[in-house]
């Protein structure tokens, strides 16, 4: 994803400057902008044990986070090609180090659906089937006007909410790409 923001960067030459302001929040173009960064670490469900009432209420409870009055959400993922052979490597010693454990534990559930996953991973890829690796990152473009406690509650309220946990970016090359890539005049 570094890549692909220096590349925005690259695009403009007159790059509007970032100030940090605090974690994951940066004041950008002298103060016109608010832009809060965050990498999203870890969010996983089940897709095939919701329902469409589920998908609903998920998308209404997302929405409901991500908007702020005054602000633009930005939403980026990046999606690349995993060297099948180092992750099969790495595959197999994180296997054989779960089935050691589960040999001394042979009663622990959630050990054992956690080795039955990492097999099955396993076979896909022995199948044929290319691993990726993907990165997200949330991006939050706000007026000066905007109220900082609105914005700095969204890890919180995501883990809450959404079981999303995300993570305050702190680069501020990367906020000067987010704001390079969806700047507007102030209003």
């Amino acid at each position: 994803m570094e890549e692909a923001f220096s590349k925005i960067l690259s695009i403009n030459s007159s790059t509007p400057v970032c100030d940090y302001v605090k974690p994951g929040i940066f004041a950008c173009n002298e103060g016109k902008y608010i832009v809060a960064l965050y990498k999203v670490k870890n969010w996983s469900t089940d897709v095939h044990t919701l329902t469409q009432l589920d998908y609903v209420y998920g998308l209404r409870r997302f929405l409901e986070l991500f908007h702020i009055e005054g602000c633009e959400s930005v939403f980026l993922t990046d999606v690349e090609y995993v060297d099948a052979d180092d992750y099969m490597s790495k595959l197999n010693r994180k296997l054989q180090m779960k089935l050691v454990e589960l040999e001394l534990d042979k009663s622990n559930v959630r050990l054992r659906d956690y080795v039955e996953k990492l097999l099955e991973i396993r076979k896909k890829v022995l199948m044929g089937i290319r691993p990726i690796k993907t990165s997200s990152l949330v991006a939050l473009v706000c007026r000066r006007n905007v109220n900082l406690k609105d914005i700095e509650g969204i890890p919180f309220d995501a883990k809450n909410l959404l079981n999303l946990h995300l993570e305050s970016v702190l680069e501020h090359r990367v906020a000067e790409a987010v704001i390079n890539f969806c700047r507007r005049e102030p209003t």
